[in-house]
């Protein structure tokens, strides 16, 4: 009997390993089931997507109610369990919008009640549209407001430090943000902890020989007045900073094409010499090119262009996310979140929309800005707008970081970020 109740239980054990290994190992995969609401059945299909070496695991969720549906995705990382995560789907309809508020496991609400608008079929984050449609208000505040407020750009207060005014409460989604200054650099934390840099010795208002990559701000000696011929490589995780010294000087009279991989590509007009700063051995080289010759990215590889265009106007490389643009709409697709983020330039300002595929057949605004870059985070996007850089992601809603009123004043001022 003791030998019979022995395997019984080695048979359990046995039978719960394999079970966990084929969780492990379970690959993408796709859930269906309907959930009840008023007697309306709404199906709700969740698509698992494995790690893969850019990526993070996640699930996108595609709702049908009636004759819609709509999709959006969440990181593993945000849910609790393995599958069948939403319990519930809260509806709110006007003549304006057609809203929906899913419900996940434990009564939890994760992401912002999103809106489509009747006319445009654009989606929106509730918080986008808010004061918009008074009929809609008065159902969000009789049954959700209290849920919902964590997602408005409400602030619980700002301090100042370095004229920079630095929020109380940071998204933690990012670990630490950079912005060039005259003198050098200011890093912040998420924990709203400034740290000043200084790299010269007096004030430069124009730095155009600078930039930010994989987490290194990388920028010229401004202390020198014609020709430099050192750099500087300032580590923003841990703010160390370290001196590149060149055997030969470039002239100031030089612009940053682009940075490709590792690899920051410097155009020396006086010169005529193509140089690449390469971060990995942290050193700077002399571009390889045929007499009369540069180098030029052109989003997906490298190719000879005539050094001439590079000396009569600034030749700057395409970015290899770009998957298609016009003049007033780029669509750039993000390989960290899979997402693709459409730019519609109107006037003087943009409009950014999200969407999950590249037909774009359902799009969610996101926000306006002037400058025509962002950042891409795994979960979220940084921005600018106007004199304040913000954070918007589902989970967390948009938010503001800090705000510079330098940024009035001088465009060349440039931030990055350490994800």
């Amino acid at each position: 009997m003791k030998k019979l109740f022995i395997s019984m239980v080695g048979l359990f054990l046995l039978y719960f390993l394999l079970k966990g290994i084929l969780f492990i190992f379970r690959g993408n995969t796709v859930y269906r089931y309907e959930i009840m609401n008023d007697g309306n059945a709404m199906t709700v299909e969740e698509k698992r997507y494995t790690k893969t070496k850019k990526t993070s695991e996640y699930y996108d969720f595609r709702i049908y109610i009636e004759k819609e549906d709509y999709h959006f995705r969440i990181w593993a990382k945000d849910l609790e369990g393995h599958q069948q995560f939403i319990q519930d789907i809260k509806t709110i309809k006007t003549n304006k919008y057609d809203c929906y508020l899913p419900i996940f496991q434990d009564e939890k609400i994760l992401t912002d009640m999103v809106c489509r608008d009747n006319h445009t079929k654009i989606l929106y984050p509730y918080h986008e549209i808010r004061l918009n449609d008074t009929k809609l208000d008065i159902e969000v505040d009789k049954k959700y407001l209290k849920q919902l407020k964590k997602f408005m750009p409400q602030t619980d207060g700002s301090k100042e430090e370095a004229q920079i005014e630095i929020e109380n409460t940071l998204p933690s989604e990012i670990k630490k943000i950079g912005m060039s200054t005259y003198r050098g650099l200011s890093i912040i934390d998420m924990n709203g902890q400034l740290e000043q840099i200084t790299l010269f010795s007096s004030d430069h208002y124009d730095q155009p020989l600078h930039v930010f990559v994989n987490g290194y701000y990388l920028v010229a000696d401004y202390d020198e007045s014609y020709d430099f011929q050192k750099w500087y490589l300032v580590n923003m995780s841990t703010g160390k900073v370290d001196q590149i010294t060149m055997p030969v000087t470039i002239s100031f009279d030089s612009y940053i094409q682009g940075v490709v991989e590792d690899r920051v590509y410097i155009m020396d007009r006086s010169n005529r010499i193509q140089y690449y700063f390469d971060l990995n051995d942290q050193l700077v080289h002399k571009c390889n090119n045929e007499e009369g010759m540069i180098q030029y990215y052109n989003g997906g590889e490298f190719e000879n262009r005539n050094i001439y265009d590079a000396l009569n106007s600034d030749l700057y490389f395409i970015s290899s996310n770009i998957v298609r643009e016009s003049d007033y709409e780029t669509l750039v697709f993000d390989d960290r979140s899979n997402y693709y983020y459409l730019w519609k330039r109107e006037d003087n300002h943009y409009k950014v929309y999200r969407s999950m595929d590249d037909s774009l057949e359902q799009m969610t605004y996101l926000f306006e800005t002037a400058k025509d870059r962002a950042i891409y985070c795994e979960d979220g996007v940084v921005f600018q707008n106007e004199n304040r850089i913000w954070y918007f992601s589902d989970t967390v809603g948009t938010k503001k970081i800090l705000k510079n009123k330098e940024f009035e004043f001088n465009d060349t001022i440039t931030y990055g970020v350490v994800k």
